[in-house]
């Protein structure tokens, strides 16, 4: 069954956080490296980069959005109300 405690490495050693493994199971570990946390400022700085590329390759330029909207609504009929 597989289990999933976390964890700090220190040198040779793991600081559990919460709950810890069992001590008298044998264990096999698999080491996640959680990667240093951005600030706000640096995500939006990759942020702005990204979505600028994205709007001078014009992903949409090839849709007709007229059509496209015909095509994708359909009307539907009312739902029935009991007359009273």
């Amino acid at each position: 069954m597989k289990h999933i405690y976390k964890g700090i490495l220190k040198n040779d050693h793991i600081d559990w956080n919460k709950q810890k493994p069992p001590k008298d199971k044998s264990l096999y570990i698999t080491a996640t490296v959680m990667e240093k946390k951005m600030d706000n400022k640096e995500r939006g700085k990759q942020m702005a980069k990204v979505l600028e590329k994205l709007a001078t390759s014009n992903p949409f330029n090839k849709i007709d959005a007229s059509q496209w909207q015909h095509k994708i609504r359909k009307d539907h009929s009312m739902p029935k109300q009991k007359v009273r």
